[in-house]
């Protein structure tokens, strides 16, 4: 079953995506070497952009993808002698001993532990910004020539919002405003709409320092759900057509009444109009004439891939199109309800359900865990109290799996988790108190504690007391990936296993 959801990750691997989307053409003819940006709708792909590659093609990239993209793309650019520079932010603990074309070519900044803002990456941001500045000098020498030429590319995936940061208020005021909205249930939209007009270079105005590039291609593995390039990294080169009256809006509606007055006030500011708002509508501004927005890889790819891997482990599969959004409980009790309405009901042999998306934790405690593994736990939670009723409807096994595709889960180690039927039960058994756990939102806790215990029933013992495909799935049920590289929100995967049928040993 981790098979499944390994080769989702796979999918979405930043180096297999660039392949399938770039190329060079023409150099070794002779011709002018050509940059080639394919789309996605076909085995004969069209080409959706090119261009003639100019003497220095520079590259700037944020997020936790960025630094596969770039190798990949620097990799892809080598069959044409030019020039590369440029700079990536990356978190803090990316492995860059695999990416030899990164270290020699572009500076690259480590900072943002934990998908959170720090100094590091306000100096990083500082960094890439003179860097573009020096760009505008050289372009002021060399006149119009050089600026027709010109050509930055930009990648952009999940976590870059962290790494590409100038905020208008004293960061820690900045961290106290995202922890305390995520804290009242502010959905992405809201936050990204906050944050943008806390911020110098979110929503749009980083494209404001890059009108100097004669072209910019932006790359962009999406990590929100419906792609909305506005929202990706919270859209530092898209049009935000927010307002600042918007997120002073969204922070009344949402009763957000611990927020630092700094950030209160800044948003005033920009509601007189003593502060620019964000730029807006590609029509109506010049500032992203030059922009290209491409999206090369998303949720949706992640999911395809996970099918064609559970069809191979011979489960029927049925692929959600429907995104899952919104509070964790109320995602779980709609899982429940249709898991003993419909799902079971129809289920003749093993089955698999494959669904994308991002869920919101009411933070009442103070524990540790992310969305994937609270939403793991609040399932175990609802699979043992329906255990009885599945049981008696012909299923020997339900297992749930959640994790996120970047294989970070909140501030953990872990991506997510898997519950069986049988997880809660067990946990009791050894002395845990679930419901505890999860009260405090510290479901990384328990399932840390849990993968310390074993399951002692007679089957378990005799096939392996830690593996998840046993009859009872109540050994280490944390998924830890370590980092991945990619990031295309989450995936959530429901595999129901009949009385005639055993689940895989994948």
């Amino acid at each position: 079953m981790l098979k499944v959801f390994e080769e989702g990750i796979e999918a979405v691997k930043p180096s297999a995506l660039m392949r399938s989307r770039v190329a060079v053409k023409g150099h070794d003819s002779g011709e002018d070497a050509t940059l080639v940006i394919l789309n996605d709708k076909s085995e004969n792909k069209s080409v959706l952009l090119e261009m003639i590659l100019p003497p220095t093609v520079w590259i700037f990239g944020f997020g936790k993808a960025c630094v596969s993209m770039a190798e990949e793309l620097i990799s892809i650019l080598l069959s044409h002698s030019c020039t590369i520079k440029g700079q990536l932010n990356v978190p803090v603990g990316t492995i860059l001993d695999e990416f030899s074309h990164v270290r020699k070519m572009l500076e690259v900044r480590e900072c943002s532990p934990n998908n959170l803002p720090d100094n590091n990456a306000i100096e990083a941001t500082k960094l890439m910004m003179q860097t573009i500045i020096e760009k505008s000098t050289e372009k002021a020498i060399h006149g119009d020539r050089e600026s027709k030429k010109s050509l930055a590319i930009v990648l952009i995936s999940g976590g870059g919002s962290a790494l590409l940061e100038s905020p208008r208020i004293p960061l820690d005021e900045y961290l106290s405003t995202i922890k305390s909205l995520v804290r009242v249930g502010a959905s992405i939209d809201e936050l990204n709409c906050i944050r943008k007009h806390l911020s110098f270079v979110k929503g749009g105005q980083f494209a404001n320092h890059m009108c100097h590039f004669h072209t910019v291609i932006n790359l962009i593995i999406s990590d929100v759900i419906g792609d909305d390039f506005s929202v990706i990294s919270s859209g530092p080169t898209f049009p935000d057509d927010s307002t600042f009256q918007d997120a002073i809006s969204i922070i009344q509606m949402l009763n957000a009444k611990e927020l630092p007055q700094s950030a209160l006030d800044t948003l005033q500011l920009g509601v007189e109009g003593k502060i620019e708002e964000t730029p807006s509508t590609i029509e109506n501004n010049c500032i992203f004439k030059n922009q290209h927005h491409i999206l090369i890889g998303s949720n949706q790819v992640a999911l395809t891939a996970c099918a064609v891997e559970a069809r191979k482990q011979g489960y029927d599969v049925v692929v959600s199109s429907d995104p899952i959004t919104g509070y964790v409980d109320q995602v779980a009790q709609n899982m429940m309800t249709l898991l003993l309405d419909t799902w079971i009901k129809e289920c003749t042999k093993k089955t698999c359900y494959v669904f994308g998306g991002e869920t919101v934790v009411n933070l009442t405690g103070h524990g540790i865990g992310g969305r994937s593994q609270e939403l793991a736990l609040t399932m175990g939670c609802f699979l043992h109290k329906s255990k009885e009723e599945v049981l008696k409807q012909g299923v020997k096994q339900v297992f749930f799996l959640s994790a996120g595709t970047d294989g970070q889960d909140g501030p953990t180690d872990a991506a997510g988790a898997i519950v069986s039927l049988h997880t809660i039960q067990h946990a009791i058994d050894v002395g845990m108190r679930p419901t505890s756990f999860l009260a405090n939102n510290d479901s990384h806790s328990f399932f840390k504690k849990l993968s310390q215990t074993q399951c002692n029933c007679a089957t378990c013992v005799a096939v392996s007391p830690t593996h998840l495909s046993t009859c009872c799935g109540v050994g280490n049920c944390l998924i830890q990936t370590g980092l991945t590289g990619t990031n295309v929100t989450d995936v959530m995967l429901i595999f129901i296993i009949p009385l005639a049928t055993t689940p895989s040993s994948e």
